[in-house]
């Protein structure tokens, strides 16, 4: 069973994110034809959007655990936890040096289909054009996503991997849906105040990694669970 603390960790880490979410997709979120809809179907259209995004999170999450848990089968996972943990670590002391690479060349491809994507969609105002946008949403390279992808690896298990992106998937809405709401509040400045404190999540995650990875036997947060058990072979003779 993954402690709590894992699962408090990426809500924490999709607050935070839903301030980057604010700045890079908040034209797309202030662009979506949520007024265009009947009056009756706005609500509707607002959470069926951010429950596509979930969606395709949680679909993701179902891969990468996945991976996780073959990693998890093959005795590898507490190295591999603290291996991306010190990754993020890495990686937050690069952005206090340098600007980070939202979209590495590999993704651009991949932005630039799911924005085609979007953009036939943007025009029809209706609650299926919705759902579809916000799934296409999900898949817009995001360096958050990258840093939760690391969690869902890191769980170990199909289920943890899609409960992590899940929990950060739904930490992400109320910044965005109050964005929907509220736009001429979230101006250029405040956007640009919000993803400051941005990295400081991915140094948590970092740091909760290295912890967990660590099998310090500490309830909640490095329970003594994750080597020692992936290895052991089971009688099926009795």
């Amino acid at each position: 069973m993954l402690p709590l603390s894992f699962f408090a960790g990426a809500l924490f880490l999709g607050a935070i994110s839903s301030f980057h979410c604010v700045g890079m997709c908040g034209p797309l979120v202030l662009s979506l034809p949520v007024a265009q809809l009947p009056a009756k179907q706005r609500f509707a259209g607002l959470w069926l959007y951010h429950g596509g995004r979930v969606g395709t999170y949680a679909l993701i999450g179902f891969l990468l655990g996945l991976v996780g848990r073959q990693i998890s089968l093959a005795g590898w996972q507490q190295g591999f936890s603290i291996v991306l943990g010190i990754l993020l670590v890495l990686y937050f002391m690069f952005t206090r040096i340098s600007k980070p690479l939202i979209v590495p060349p590999l993704f651009r491809p991949l932005q630039k289909n799911v924005q085609a994507f979007i953009s036939r969609f943007i025009q029809q105002p209706t609650l299926p054009a919705m759902w579809s946008m916000g799934m296409a949403n999900g898949l817009l390279p995001c360096g958050m996503v990258y840093v939760a992808a690391t969690g869902a690896i890191a769980s170990g298990s199909i289920s943890g991997g899609m409960l992590f992106m899940i929990c950060f998937g739904l930490a992400t809405i109320p910044a965005l849906y109050f964005l929907s709401l509220l736009g001429t509040l979230f101006n250029a400045a405040l956007r640009q105040n919000m993803r400051r404190v941005l990295a400081f999540g991915t140094l948590l995650v970092g740091i909760l990694l290295i912890i967990r990875g660590l099998n310090m036997n500490i309830p909640y947060i490095s329970p003594y669970l994750i080597s020692g058990t992936s290895g052991t072979a089971i009688d099926c003779s009795r």
